[in-house]
């Protein structure tokens, strides 16, 4: 079997994260909306929502370039380099504490209390 192609990858990813988003963000703030008493949401997963998105997006516009980006990010004898660190693990651990903050501030500025 041959390995799918980077932009088909991406699409597939991103689908993922779109879907994810839909489920862990999307319908807990209408249902908010809506008037309902109770929603339930998962931290991992709205974090795993935004990361996918990013990661989908960005495979389908750079492509095989970012391929080699994420390749490059990978730990050599143990260490992390300061490139993929600065470059790749940075920007997805401050996009998921991100959206995962943006999520919960607006599901408290609707009045959801945690339990």
């Amino acid at each position: 079997m041959t390995a799918l192609p980077t932009r088909v990858r991406g699409v597939l990813i991103l689908a993922m994260g779109l879907a994810l988003g839909w489920w862990q963000v999307y319908r807990p703030l209408t249902a908010l909306a809506r008037g309902e008493t109770e929603v339930t949401i998962s931290n991992a997963l709205i974090g795993f929502a935004a990361v996918f998105t990013v990661l989908g997006t960005l495979f389908i516009l750079i492509g095989p370039p970012f391929e080699r980006l994420m390749h490059e990010a990978k730990p050599v004898d143990g260490r992390y380099r300061p490139r993929a660190v600065l470059f790749f693990y940075a920007p997805i651990v401050l996009l998921t504490i991100g959206s995962f903050l943006f999520v919960k501030m607006r599901l408290a500025a609707m009045g959801f209390t945690e339990r």
